[in-house]
């Protein structure tokens, strides 16, 4: 996979090896799927029932949040999704990231390479280079270009118990464009029906009986009934010997339907519709430059750029219909103001809000020997509600010989807060630590309910990152590379957990209108920079290649992570003996950081993975078997606050396997099954009985058991 990269550098294309920091590329037979398995830092996770959360697929690396990858599309940022993830993983939740499955390669079960040539993930900090949000790496996907030629490629498939079927379709055609340019549209689309991973929940007749427990009904898991379409590329090529023009953009619709804790009549959260809010917006525009400059000391020209560029981000919430939010007739009965599970927003809480950004950005490349490679990048923002900060990154000499090379890297990105996430206000129903429901409130750090509470104006998280790596030819067709990091950030964005209020709280606030509206409310929470956290961890990648013939070929890659986050510095407990304005009258202790947040950030993710891909090609024949391994984790029981009771789970063992067979040189077909073992853990048998889940949410892959697929693709 030696091909040429743009990202992490302001100059001319180069080579893996001859990067300062971790770079893997992979061309678009490879993508999403196998990316996930040399690189096993990164990940994209599918959730279940997480509200709007789960329309999108956000990607993680190092141990994370979708917050700090930055994403770009051909070299130019990703907007963020419209979705603010209120649920889903310890590493997703609190966070807007952008959503990849909008884009026709990365689909919802098994990735498809139609629009994507190449894809390039930094392993490292590069919010220098690229402004906030580079704190773990920065994921390039590079659009194809081509001005004739149709790519179509169709999967089908559905899981060992006979639900959770998947039909999906993409295409993409070369056209030309100019002389010598070229325009390439590509749309995909695709049908899946919801898996259940449920037991079953009260009848209406065992509820005639008393039968008042809040249950899930059967839900989907992984891929819930949606539709994805798009065009995400139309790309003008040369117009002259010293110009070029280009041009991409895309269009994505998805629904999903999921299904909300069951309700018994006559409790105080049956209901029924949800609504949903928000949007996201972004426009930028961003002038660089570079120059080579010969120096006679130097091994090769000195590299310097620069450049400016405006951003403007922007986040809507849009008010839902009255039903959705207003005091119903049956509010003597119990019943909580507007919508089931997620209501709409009263008037006065909806708006729309931006955050207007300028970084700069400079960088000084010399390059001391032939094999040397250092830099010196450094960058500053102005933003608003945020100051501008020097945001530098540097590059000690990396060198070494034919067989082996060494590299090491120090940054301090930073990142900023999202408009979303410092304005976004909702309820919600969740569910409380003896399995019933309880009303959420959602309120911006600023809100005077978030004041009385110790919240204040977001600012910018802090990190400094240290990486250091060595890439070595171990012997004939026999590659290792090694790559430590280091991260520590500080004033980290993130959800608090949930803080419960007292009944006369909940009187202030509805006496107060502060919620405007809402009429039981039970928990707040809000985003923070409440904590410090280190993340430390290791990829260690071993990859065999052998040519044996002119038919045959074999491949083998040995990848292991270690991963470990610990919270280096949080807010201790708080009381209070006021609220908005009244006195209690009984201080009130809590804390921001509650156990449940402490177990998500530290225990929730397995610590290693190791991942042994084993492929063999001979003729019109090849062949796929990767076992993957997933050490244990923890998670608190009915994702209770407090944590009164913690699962250990042991990890597991899944098995992914493919054949395919090449009719010449434009058919492809293939057979394959994912997690073919049905390795699934069990969820504690409490929660199955108060909540119905047979799978612990908190598991690191698909907890719904194997599936199995069929893949058509045509080259013409």
């Amino acid at each position: 996979m030696e091909g040429q990269i743009v990202v992490g550098t302001r100059h001319a294309p180069r080579s893996e090896r001859d990067s300062a920091s971790p770079v893997d590329v992979l061309n678009s037979e490879e993508l999403d799927d196998i990316l996930r398995n040399l690189t096993p830092s990164y990940n994209i996770q599918r959730h279940g029932i997480d509200d709007e959360a789960t329309l999108v697929r956000p990607a993680t690396l190092r141990g994370l949040p979708p917050d700090n990858l930055l994403v770009l599309v051909n070299g130019k940022r990703r907007h963020r999704s419209g979705v603010i993830a209120l649920l889903g993983s310890s590493l997703n939740t609190g966070s807007q990231g952008p959503d990849l499955s909008v884009i026709p390669a990365i689909a919802i079960a098994i990735a498809i390479a139609i629009a994507i040539a190449q894809m390039e993930l930094l392993r490292d900090g590069a919010a220098a280079q690229y402004g906030s949000d580079a704190i773990a790496g920065v994921l390039n996907l590079r659009l194809r270009e081509a001005s004739e030629g149709v790519l179509l490629e169709t999967r089908a498939g559905e899981y060992f118990e006979g639900d959770g079927r998947l039909t999906q379709i993409a295409a993409n055609v070369g056209l030309p464009l100019t002389r010598d340019g070229f325009s390439m549209p590509a749309s995909s689309t695709a049908r899946a029906t919801p898996p259940y991973a449920a037991a079953s929940g009260p009848t209406p007749r065992s509820c005639a009986s008393g039968d008042t427990r809040s249950r899930s009904r059967p839900r989907s898991g992984a891929a819930p009934t949606s539709t994805v379409s798009g065009t995400p590329s139309s790309t003008p090529g040369s117009t002259s010997a010293t110009a070029e023009a280009y041009g991409f953009g895309g269009w994505a619709k998805r629904r999903a339907e999921g299904g909300f804790f069951f309700r018994a009549p006559g409790t105080s959260s049956a209901r029924g519709s949800v609504f949903r809010i928000g949007g996201e917006r972004a426009v930028a525009a961003n002038l660089d430059f570079s120059y080579a400059a010969g120096v006679g000391a130097l091994a090769s020209p000195l590299g310097l750029a620069w450049g400016v560029e405006w951003r403007q981000e922007t986040f809507e919430s849009v008010a839902g219909d009255e039903p959705s939010y207003v005091v119903g007739p049956f509010a003597a009965q119990g019943f909580s103001s507007g919508s089931n599970g997620y209501q709409g927003l009263d008037p006065r809480n909806a708006g729309q809000w931006d955050a207007p950004t300028m970084p700069c950005t400079w960088i000084c490349r010399p390059t001391w020997c032939p094999n040397c490679n250092s830099g010196r990048p450094s960058a500053t923002r102005t933003s608003t509600p945020t100051s501008g900060t020097p945001s530098p990154a540097s590059s000690p000499p990396c060198g070494g010989q034919r067989t082996a090379s060494t590299c090491g890297r120090r940054s301090a990105p930073v990142s900023a807060p999202s408009p979303g996430q410092a304005n976004l206000r909702a309820v919600t129903t969740g569910v409380s630590g003896t399995g019933g429901l309880t009303e959420q409130g959602q309120v911006p750090p600023t809100h005077p309910i978030a004041a009385a509470l110790g919240g204040v104006e977001l600012t910018e998280e802090n990190s400094v990152g240290l990486s250091v790596g060595t890439a070595m030819e171990v012997a004939r067709d026999l590659d290792l590379t090694i790559d430590y990091y280091d991260i520590a950030i500080e004033d980290r964005i993130a959800l608090t957990g949930n803080i419960g209020i007292t009944d006369q709280i909940a009187g202030i606030i509805r006496e107060e209108e502060a919620l405007q509206g809402v009429s039981v409310l039970q928990e707040v929470k809000i985003f923070s920079n409440d904590f410090d956290t280190r993340t430390r961890g290791l990829d260690v990648v071993l990859s065999w290649t052998r040519t044996w013939d002119s038919r045959s070929q074999s491949h083998v890659d040995l990848a292991w992570n270690w991963t470990r986050t610990t919270l280096e510095d949080f807010s201790q407990v708080r009381t209070i003996g006021e609220f908005l304005g009244q006195p209690l009258d009984e201080p009130i202790d809590f804390t921001l950081m509650p156990p449940r947040r402490e177990v998500e950030l530290e225990e929730m993710n397995p610590r290693h993975r190791l991942v042994l891909t084993g492929s063999h090609q001979r003729g019109s024949w090849s062949g796929m078997l990767r076992p993957s391994c997933f050490s244990g984790w923890k998670a608190c029981r009915f994702q209770d606050n407090s944590c009164g009771d913690l699962d250990s789970f042991d990890g597991g063992v899944i098995v992914d396997a493919e054949v395919g067979y090449a009719f010449g040189e434009r058919y492809r077909i293939g057979l394959g099954a994912q997690n073919m073992l049905d390795s699934v853990p069990e969820a504690d048998p409490d929660e199955t009985a108060g909540q119905g889940n047979l799978r612990p949410e908190s598991t690191p892959w698909d907890y719904n058991g194997a599936f199995w697929y069929t893949r058509l693709f045509v080259d013409l």
